[in-house]
């Protein structure tokens, strides 16, 4: 699948960027792996959605900008700074930059991450 492409704000003819099922925008689960795709970019947004199989995730790391994550399906372990939580489908969980965290998926998983710059 592609990435959402680079619009063009002025252009009110342009068809809005619109997903009726996020699960569908990324229906294909990487057995042992992590699929993404990004949905939207636009003025310092950037919306991706992750695809994560059991026992998959991120290693720690940290971002210059704030972040946040929304779990759509399944369950993952989310270490932010010294704290841990369990993020279960529904749950919402904001990052601030420069901290780090990390992301295990404990059974599979859809994620929506929203990253803004300043």
């Amino acid at each position: 699948m592609t990435d959402a492409r680079q619009r063009d704000p002025t252009n009110a003819s342009e068809p809005p960027e619109y997903f009726a099922s996020l699960a569908q925008a990324l229906p294909d689960l990487v057995t042992g792996g992590i699929a993404s795709r990004t949905l939207f970019r636009a003025h310092g947004c950037k919306v991706t959605l992750f695809r994560f199989d059991a026992g998959q995730g991120m290693t720690e790391h940290t971002s210059g900008h704030a972040a946040t994550l929304q779990l759509l399906e399944g369950t993952m372990r989310v270490r932010v700074g010294e704290h841990t939580v369990t993020m279960r489908a529904g749950s919402f969980l904001g990052l601030e930059p420069r901290v780090p965290h990390a992301l295990d998926a404990e059974e599979p998983a859809l994620l929506l991450l929203c990253v803004t710059a300043p």
